[in-house]
């Protein structure tokens, strides 16, 4: 059984998370960088950390296969 209390602190936790969005060089050092709400989907940031990144390759787990992205890629 879950205490109301038990509650209270996993919302009041919940509400602290953050998430960060990160894109990295070809040597794994940070170039751009989104902060958002822990609850943020990953895929929803990819698109504003795409724009304007000189890049020839992008490495990305399957969270980033959407359409809106792969297109963002092909331009």
């Amino acid at each position: 059984m879950v205490l109301a209390a038990e509650i209270r602190l996993y919302q009041r936790q919940k509400g602290i998370n953050s998430k960060i969005h990160l894109a990295v060089n070809e040597r794994g050092l940070p170039v751009k960088f989104i902060v958002t709400k822990g609850t943020r989907a990953d895929c929803k940031e990819a698109i504003n950390l795409l724009k304007n990144l000189d890049a020839k390759l992008l490495f990305a787990d399957r969270a980033y296969d959407t359409n809106d992205i792969l297109s963002c890629i092909a331009k």
